[in-house]
């Protein structure tokens, strides 16, 4: 009975160490195409990539046959499934990469998220296709045995170079609310303040410095809105500038928003790494577009640029009254507001007849919704009043 304790201990321990080992997975790459084969073992309930969990475009997902996870993404069409391509500006060499979530079923497991990428610059005139797969790597020991009397030279020969090279930087991009991550699990509503982080990884921010030079917005389909250009905020209402403090970390604060025909809102941006730290831009609201805050500002190309990445990711709107909820189709971003009383459409139709207004957000549950009913009553009869004397 001994002796088969010891062999349930030995059993147990070797399923508990085999327990959860890591993805293993396949990178097959061309030049259009980034394939991934991962391997769905028995205690993985999910396999998706990151931030387009529920994401509803199928080349987004994996085709599932039997316990072998595949995804095909498009290379000549990056944002399609947010993949994030890095250009080196000096030798021309593209990378490009993405993030696969797994999940468990034992939910007590936290969720694991693995990068996956293509490196161009590893195949000839970027046309022919290479594997790249996880494997451990062991590390062996190996001691030289010298003689006792053995003495090192103290006068040395140096015949070659050495020759150290930064490391290609990785970009994670990420939008909180209050400080809480916004994942595929937590939706956000239109109007919530929320701050959109950029940011190095560990390594690569020894390195470089950061500075978002151009970002737009999209419905995913065909409504397209710029949100900065050239460094700069088109409308800090909306979206402030970036902010930094070390160069490598930007944020920039902005409220939630959303289309009339999709609930998820899709950031596309570009985004220069620099040697050190990058230059800022002069805005004309007087504020740097970031960038680096010791060095003088100028408004010509910064020379420490290395790289330049073009990122995006996207975030999902919650709205309880989507189907009810009206807009107006002609104008800006500002002026595609949500309107769900009464008065509050009709000063959209007076907006609609003399123009734009600042972007609002209305609250029939505040004190002084009396004031503002009563304001836009009065707008809407001298609106009237105008009209009739046209």
């Amino acid at each position: 009975m001994r002796g088969l304790g010891w062999v349930c201990v030995f059993v147990l321990g070797g399923v508990l160490a085999n327990k959860h080992k890591g993805p293993h997975y396949k990178v097959h790459c061309t030049k259009d195409n980034l394939r991934v084969d991962v391997v769905k073992h028995e205690d993985v309930s999910d396999i998706y990539l990151q931030h387009l969990k529920d994401y509803p475009d199928p080349a987004c997902k994996p085709e599932v046959v039997h316990s072998r996870a595949t995804f095909n993404l498009k290379l000549n069409d990056i944002y399609q499934c947010m993949v994030t391509k890095v250009l080196n500006k000096n030798t021309g060499r593209t990378v490009y990469y993405h993030r696969v979530v797994m999940e468990y079923k034992d939910t007590t497991t936290p969720k694991q998220a693995f990068l996956v990428k293509c490196d161009m610059g590893l195949t000839p005139t970027n046309a022919s296709s290479y594997d790249s797969e996880v494997s451990e790597i062991s590390l062996v020991k190996r001691q030289a045995d010298f003689p006792v009397n053995f003495r090192e030279d103290s006068d040395i020969e140096i015949t070659s170079e050495v020759t150290g090279t930064a490391p290609i930087p990785v970009l994670n991009v990420g939008v909180r609310q209050d400080g809480t991550l916004i994942d595929d699990e937590l939706n956000v509503k239109p109007g919530t303040p929320l701050n959109m982080e950029v940011y190095l990884d560990s390594e690569s921010s020894e390195v470089y410095g950061l500075m978002v030079t151009g970002m737009e917005v999209t419905d995913t389909r065909d409504q397209t809105e710029p949100i900065l250009v050239n460094g700069c905020s088109v409308d800090p209402y909306l979206f402030e500038n970036f902010v930094t403090s070390d160069g490598d970390y930007l944020k920039a604060k902005f409220r939630a928003f959303k289309f009339p025909e999709s609930s998820f809102v899709l950031f596309k941006g570009t985004v220069n790494v620099c040697l050190d730290t990058c230059s800022p831009v002069q805005c004309s609201n007087g504020q740097n577009g970031f960038g680096r805050r010791r060095r003088a500002v100028t408004d010509e190309a910064d020379p420490n640029k290395v790289y330049e990445i073009s990122m995006s990711t996207v975030i999902k709107m919650e709205c309880d009254d989507c189907e009810k909820a009206k807009y107006m189709e002609k104008g800006s971003l500002r002026e595609k507001f949500e309107f769900s009383h009464a008065d509050e459409a009709a000063l959209s139709a007076l907006f609609e007849e003399f123009g734009s207004a600042r972007y609002a957000y209305f609250d029939a549950e505040h004190s002084d919704a009396k004031t503002l009913s009563t304001s836009i009553v009065s707008a809407v009869i001298a609106a009237a009043c105008l009209l009739l004397v046209r």
